[in-house]
């Protein structure tokens, strides 16, 4: 360590802790032990707090002011060296309880996809509860309700409890059961927390010492629109896609279209009809990523993409429905006197659909999450009028692709099947396999865990959700060849 600067107090040091063991100055320099060091100003970083890599991490992490070229010996920096930088929102250099706060706790859902309201903030006990979607008339007659993501403040080295009172009122009050909050510090790296559910009184409560002042909780880990704006900034830029405007949302926003193959097996996977459901997009980019760099799925099909239907609700906050109301996957067809879809209502839909009809669909893809079943599956099309069997046997060629080809896909777990004839063809895998004669399979991912393979620590996560899109492309090429009717 550097001598002279070994008086100096914690006020005059600017550098703030990387890893467990260093805490570096101001200036780049290179230590008694030769171990290289950079140091970003916080005018150089992200909101004043600066950007950089952590040494224990593979990609880049807010909240840090330093870089480490290699990582010390424990040895070379004593524990004298060690401060906390709470202003700077550093982690308590051995993980352990940071200072209490000197701040109140404050709670805030204004943030894309924020959802929360406050019921009390009384010292640590916090009460809650979740706003609902507004209502969805004539197809669901209800307002929808169970996607949570607010910011927690002020809570550094507090032993606080955080409770959603409202759950029993939810949309599905029965998959709160087992469930575990998602948390981060940074907006970026997600975790479980242990979370419980009193059935009775319809209250899902967590316990939490932050070890920072500020703290994000989620239903799932968010997917933001910047990040949306973002992936498909990066995919129109590559050579192998192609981006269309097929539309706009009720608030203006576009409905984007990513294409990418020339190959004659026409493909399509949308995601995020739901908007809180956002491990869908996650998965989406995965998939987007893969194809991005595979020459031969690119030459075997064309695949359209469209990452996020919902854009509106996605910001929004909502679990279920657009801007206006509508649950948009069950806005593919008119149901009795209700006519679906519309572009007063759900122009997401009528934008997608109509670019179906006008380009055909062979293989048909939604992407969703649920909320209550703890697995990866297919929702398939069996109770449609006039399905074939051959249609039949091709969903099940590809669910054993889906199958062979990830280790997070199972077909134990899932939805019952539909009556013959008794499909709901307003939903949209149904719609689509009716109207095209294909394999159309809603993809579904969980809100919890993965039962088959699972990971106690983060629960399903975006790495997973984006492995799996990765996968499905695999499963794609693997399936094609049983397409007899594509030439």
């Amino acid at each position: 360590p550097h001598r002279a600067r070994r008086k100096m107090s914690a006020a005059k040091l600017s550098g703030v802790v990387v890893s467990t063991h260093v805490c570096l100055l101001r200036r780049a320099r290179s230590c008694s032990t030769g171990i290289g060091v950079r140091v970003t100003p916080p005018s150089h970083g992200l909101d004043g707090i600066g950007y950089s890599t952590c040494p224990r991490q593979s990609r880049p992490r807010q909240g840090y002011w330093c870089t480490a070229l290699s990582t010390p010996p424990a040895q070379s920096f004593p524990r004298a060296y060690f401060f906390r930088t709470a202003a700077a929102g550093a982690r308590n250099a051995h993980g352990g309880r940071s200072a209490l706060s000197a701040l109140p706790v404050s709670i805030s859902s204004d943030m894309d996809a924020g959802n929360i309201e406050v019921v009390k903030v009384n010292g640590d006990d916090i009460r809650l509860t979740i706003r609902k979607d507004p209502y969805t008339e004539s197809t669901d007659n209800a307002a929808h309700s169970q996607w949570f993501h607010f910011r927690a403040t002020g809570v550094g080295g507090r032993d606080c409890t955080f409770s959603i009172t409202n759950c029993k009122d939810t949309s599905y009050p029965q998959a709160w059961d087992g469930y575990q909050t998602c948390a981060s510090y940074d907006g970026d790296d997600w975790f479980r927390v242990r979370t419980e559910y009193d059935a009775a009184e319809g209250v899902l409560s967590w316990k939490v010492t932050p070890r920072e002042d500020s703290m994000q909780f989620a239903y799932f880990a968010p997917y933001s629109y910047q990040r949306h704006q973002e992936l498909i900034q990066r995919c129109s830029q590559h050579a192998a896609a192609e981006l269309q405007v097929l539309g706009s949302t009720l608030e203006g926003r576009p409905i984007e279209m990513l294409t990418l193959g020339t190959g004659p097996v026409k493909v399509w996977v949308i995601a995020r009809q739901h908007p809180g459901e956002s491990m869908a997009e996650w998965f989406a980019e995965g998939l987007l990523d893969r194809l991005l760099t595979d020459s031969r799925a690119l030459a075997r099909a064309t695949f359209r993409v469209v990452p996020n239907m919902n854009p509106d609700g996605a910001i929004k906050g909502h679990l279920r429905t657009n801007a206006g109301g509508a649950n948009l996957n069950r806005e593919w067809a008119p149901t009795g006197d209700y006519i679906a879809p519309t572009l007063e209502r759900s122009p997401e839909v009528a934008a997608v659909l109509s670019k179906m009809d006008e380009v055909g669909v062979d293989l048909f893809l939604d992407i969703h999450g649920d909320e209550e079943t703890p697995a990866n599956f297919f929702a398939g099309f069996e109770g449609i009028p006039g399905v074939s069997e051959e249609q039949l046997a091709q969903f099940f060629l590809f669910r054993e692709a889906m199958t062979s080809s990830s280790p997070d896909f199972q077909t134990e777990l899932g939805y019952s099947l539909d009556e013959p004839g008794e499909a709901n063809l307003a939903v949209c895998n149904n719609q689509i396999a009716h109207r095209f004669g294909c394999v159309a399979v809603t993809f579904e991912q969980p809100f919890k865990d993965c039962w088959n393979n699972p990971d106690p620590v983060r629960g399903w996560s975006p790495e997973r959700a984006m492995r799996l899109g990765s996968d499905t492309v695999t499963a794609v090429l693997e399936f094609i060849p049983s397409l007899a009717r594509v030439e």
